[in-house]
């Protein structure tokens, strides 16, 4: 602390300040604040846009440095070898010991080329036919699960969506007390 310029005595004269503060607050201006189911399903329908979660995949793949491995890794799948087995023999990606997973992803998550290739996998299973060329190398690219788009149930997020709102409600009034106690005084603000 002393090479930031602040001694122990300032810090904890400081912090007791801050929890006095809060303290007077939570106890005065904050007390009766609270957000009811009322209030935070008119914000719901309100802005429903905002609960939409979008479409997801999950991918796999198998990261080489040339086109020719990602051919013969193409080849060896369509002989039947496992995806899962090549990509922990094979891949020269990070993600090559879980067997190339890479968990669930939406759109703008990936670099373009990769992501108009998985996307374009129709079904779980269906992995790339040709090598998918990024800055990173050649890929092989498997789908192994989706995720459709959706709306999230109030009833799922009322919890989170009240505490958010009353988070918003505190720091709206927070904020009009100390513009309210500034304009009763002569402080000036450089």
């Amino acid at each position: 602390m002393k090479t930031a310029g602040l001694d122990y005595d300032f810090f904890v004269e400081f912090s007791r300040n801050q929890m006095v503060i809060r303290n007077y607050m939570d106890d005065t201006i904050l007390k009766d604040i609270e957000v009811n189911e009322e209030e935070a399903s008119s914000y719901y329908e309100t802005n429903v846009e905002q609960f939409k979660v979008e479409e997801k995949i999950r991918a796999s793949h198998i990261l080489v440095e040339t086109e020719d491995e990602a051919i013969e890794i193409i080849s060896e799948l369509d002989d039947g070898k496992d995806f899962a087995e090549l990509a922990q023999e094979k891949s020269t990606g990070p993600s090559g010991p879980n067997g190339g997973d890479l968990d669930f992803f939406g759109k703008g998550q990936m670099v373009p080329p990769f992501e108009e290739a998985a996307y374009a996998l129709e079904n779980v299973g269906d992995y790339t036919n040709e090598p998918v060329q990024t800055d990173f190398g050649f890929h092989v690219i498997m789908l192994t699960d989706t995720q459709e788009a959706e709306t999230l149930l109030f009833d799922d997020i009322l919890e989170d969506l009240k505490a958010g709102l009353l988070a918003e409600k505190q720091k709206q009034i927070v904020s009009e007390y100390f513009e309210s106690v500034l304009a009763e005084s002569d402080i000036e603000i450089f």
